[in-house]
């Protein structure tokens, strides 16, 4: 079920999957003659399917398919007549077998437009093969699995450039809000606004009366967290211009069961120039890096390994709009995101 918050759009629909094979495997030889050296290998495959079709990219490539392999868990002579069991053995444990994502650029995606249901097939081939010789295989095999599909969309109404940054950041029993916003005019207004649980139904907190200094100026607020607040809270901000016109900032979810889901996690500069700065929470072993227009089109995609700040070089000059960073660990499928603006 895909039902994205009011204004948002999908971005990347994200396939993982984990496995765990355990049993035995027993080879029989009944060839006729021995077997100097018999080699056993155990694999496992998934297969993911939409709407009954297989997952395809843009380039026509079929991604819908990923195996793991454990080469020669068994090797030795096996004599005519003779049968041996490998195991019992887990030669997959937990192992990443799928990840991969699907883009608005690539036509499958578009099952995801809009809200409701679309089917969604995963199909596990676990399988062995031999080598060195002819022998009757009988294997005892159990698979578990550990599947998930996770929705990434952005803001598609009118965003607040003057807005440079916007964070939300949980301190007990508390949030604290905090935005820097540029080209400061008379008779504007920002206006917290608070979703729970949805990000759709926005109610007012609070409206601040801008400074009116004519450059940047850095407001703050502090949200009191309600015994009945469960789950997520979704905090924005409403920007009314004197002359009425109407933007708002990006997002920022505190999620109240792990805290603040974007807590460590920064863009700089903002805007850029050529480059950014992304700061990640946590030195992992491997971060991926996608730069998103606002029409949900993958601008680039860049993987850096064992660093917790990394410079990303434009691959080409960005047309003025705002753009969608997201950092991704493909290891443990944890994901932040952030925005910045190309000015004209």
């Amino acid at each position: 079920m895909y039902n994205p918050p009011a204004n948002y759009m999908l971005v990347t629909a994200v396939f993982n999957s984990t496995v765990t094979m355990s049993g035995t495997v027993t080879m029989l030889n009944n060839s006729g003659s021995d077997i100097a050296n018999l080699k056993l290998t155990l694999s496992d495959e998934d297969n993911w399917q939409i709407g009954g079709n297989d997952i395809m990219d843009n380039s026509g490539n079929d991604i819908s398919d990923s195996t793991v392999t454990k080469k020669n868990v068994f090797t030795g002579p096996l004599n005519n007549g003779q049968s041996v069991t490998y195991g019992p053995a887990t030669p997959f444990s937990n192992a990443m077998i799928f990840y991969d994502s699907i883009t608005t650029g690539e036509g499958a995606l578009s099952y995801f437009s809009g809200n409701g249901n679309v089917g969604i097939t995963y199909i596990n081939y676990p399988g062995y093969s031999i080598s060195g010789g002819s022998a009757t295989v009988t294997p005892n095999l159990t698979v578990s699995n550990n599947i998930s599909l996770t929705y990434y969309y952005c803001y598609v109404g009118v965003l607040a450039d003057d807005i440079l940054s916007f964070t939300a950041v949980k301190d007990g029993n508390v949030v604290d809000l905090a935005w820097l916003a540029a080209n400061e005019t008379p008779g504007r207004t920002y206006t917290v606004q608070l979703s729970l649980g949805n990000g759709a139904d926005f109610g007012d907190l609070v409206t601040i009366p801008a400074l009116g200094t004519g450059t940047q100026a850095a407001y703050s607020n502090t949200y009191n967290i309600k015994p009945t607040d469960k789950g997520q809270l979704y905090f924005r901000l409403k920007m009314v211009d004197a002359g009425g016109g109407v933007s708002y900032s990006p997002m920022r979810i505190v999620d109240l069961n792990t805290g603040n889901t974007t807590a460590g996690f920064s863009i700089y500069p903002n805007p850029p120039t050529n480059f950014i700065e992304v700061s990640l929470p946590e030195n992992a072993d491997s971060w991926q890096i996608d730069i998103v227009n606002a029409q949900g089109n993958l601008v680039q995609r860049n993987l850096f390994y064992n660093t917790a700040l990394v410079q990303v070089n434009f691959e080409r000059r960005l047309a003025a709009g705002t753009y969608f960073v997201r950092a991704s660990n493909p290891l443990n499928g944890e994901s932040h995101t952030g925005s910045f603006v190309i000015g004209q």
